[in-house]
């Protein structure tokens, strides 16, 4: 057993070729002139279309909705994608595909997931599959790793919306796999967060090929530590790994291993906390359970905090605090959650504390639940039901542009004046 040193708190699927650096193909929309080689237009379409610059063409598959096309600020251009199952079909490429870069844009949605799909066909039926790992925040730029099982030349491709989220792409660069080189090294954690101590197993499915890795931050290669055995993580570390065969190397894989310290656990019975869910937002997959007092609602990414008397017309989402932090909680459309809970209807709910369950997941531009399906106003004995009756901590929000201290209950300006 190994015990490496943690660094880093994010999944990071980094790569680097043994072969050139350089794509093979670019597909860009990214200016003026790239993007009006492929004649989108600038209207929204609802219907799948093909598109070509003359040398590539794709497909272009709608998410009939939201629709998709391209988008301008001055020069900058960027290919806008609908919302769940909107894709980008790539033309079939006359190489096999190892791993196919989609850049993101600045102003594109942090919540978006999309991921890499190939066609896949059996008894006569077409279907795609997944042949990479899903990617989150199209503001970023991701790199897929093609499956070996799918990497042959004359596969159709689809880069596809995961979630309700715009997606918006840049650049695409699709770089050919090098011959003879062994499978990629798997990993049997992903790149995310854990709240307790596990054990880390490398492999390679191509038989005779060495792994090697790091946890410095430098490429791994045949100098460096030759994988032979289970790592224990009992600390945050980043895992840098390649196989090498006959001297030539699979991509080298890299995946961030984040193991954090929380006070509660994520059930009903121990909910983790607010200042919890900062430390797990975005990296712990699932949906889980988080407590908190309500005190208000969420508008422009800025809590607010409600009088008990009045309400809101707020009802899409709820402001719980732990005294310190404040996080918003998604109250979906059309959803009982969103009946029983909005303070619209139920303002009798401001000052409550409250259990609710769901994906800790970036909202309102910091850590939130989403997707909430689940809630409980009993049974809940903790610090937060013990302040009650003691002087709380005070806590500053932002109300109408304003600072306004909250103070055992009462609302008070940053000079102090009590505010009625």
């Amino acid at each position: 057993m190994k015990k490496l040193t943690l660094l880093m708190s994010a999944l990071l699927i980094g790569v680097v070729a043994f072969a050139a650096d350089a794509p093979k193909v670019t597909l860009d929309f990214s200016t003026a002139s790239t993007a009006s080689a492929w004649n989108f237009g600038t209207t929204k379409l609802k219907a799948d279309k093909e598109f070509t610059n003359g040398t590539y063409t794709i497909k272009m598959i709608a998410d009939t909705k939201n629709g998709y096309g391209i988008y301008s600020e001055k020069e900058e251009r960027w290919l806008l994608m609908g919302k769940t199952n909107a894709a980008l079909q790539l033309p079939a490429f006359d190489f096999a595909v190892s791993k196919i870069i989609v850049y993101g844009q600045s102003a594109a949605s942090t919540n978006v997931k999309f991921n890499i799909l190939a066609e896949k066909t059996e008894d006569e039926t077409t279907t795609y599959v997944a042949v990479s790992t899903e990617a989150q925040d199209a503001q970023k730029d991701h790199t897929f790793l093609i499956s070996s099982d799918y990497q042959a030349a004359g596969n159709i491709y689809r880069i596809k919306v995961t979630n309700s989220y715009n997606t918006r792409i840049s650049k695409i660069e699709i770089y050919e796999a090098v011959a003879g080189a062994p499978a990629n090294v798997e990993f049997s954690l992903e790149g995310q967060a854990y709240i307790e101590q596990k054990v880390l197993t490398l492999s390679c499915p191509t038989d005779g090929a060495s792994i090697y890795y790091t946890t410095n931050g430098t490429e791994p290669s045949a100098s460096s530590t030759l994988y032979d055995g289970a790592i224990t993580v009992d600390q945050t570390m980043t895992v840098k790994a390649v196989a090498i065969k006959n001297g030539v190397s699979s991509e080298v894989i890299t995946k961030t291993i984040t193991i954090v310290s929380t006070e509660g656990q994520g059930t009903k019975e121990n909910p983790f906390t607010i200042a919890d869910a900062k430390l797990l937002n975005d990296k712990y997959p699932g949906a889980h359970w988080v407590i908190g007092r309500i005190i208000g609602v969420f508008e422009e990414n800025v809590p607010v905090v409600v009088d008990a008397t009045a309400g809101t017309e707020t009802v899409a989402n709820l402001a719980i605090t732990d005294g310190t932090d404040t996080i918003a909680v998604q109250l979906l459309n059309g959803s009982d959650i969103r009946t029983a809970l909005n303070l619209k209807d139920h303002k009798e709910f401001v000052g409550r504390d409250i259990k609710v369950h769901g994906e800790i997941l970036s909202y309102f531009q910091r850590a939130g639940i989403k997707n909430t399906d689940d809630y409980d106003f009993d049974g809940i004995s903790t610090a937060l039901e013990e302040e009650t009756a003691t002087e709380q901590k005070d806590m500053k929000l932002i109300e109408n542009g304003q600072v306004i201290i909250i103070r055992n209950g009462a609302r008070y300006s940053i000079t102090g004046v009590e505010l009625k």
